[in-house]
């Protein structure tokens, strides 16, 4: 289940901001935050902690670590 099977916020942040080649996409971006948000935290910083986490990843349908 991905966020933007859901919602579609990835597209409006897509629109509002073309991503460079190379670049995290939207999507990845917004699900990580999410995720963080019901962990309880609201740094985006704090994905750095769940980096190397293959499950994390996986859950959220992350395309590429980063």
């Amino acid at each position: 289940m991905t966020l933007e099977r859901y919602t579609n916020l990835a597209s409006i942040a897509a629109a509002a901001s073309p991503l460079r080649s190379g670049a995290i996409g939207h999507c990845d971006i917004l699900a990580c935050y999410v995720a963080l948000l019901c962990l309880d935290k609201s740094d985006l910083w704090t994905t750095t902690g769940f980096r190397e986490h293959a499950f994390f990843q996986a859950a959220l349908g992350l395309k590429a670590s980063h």
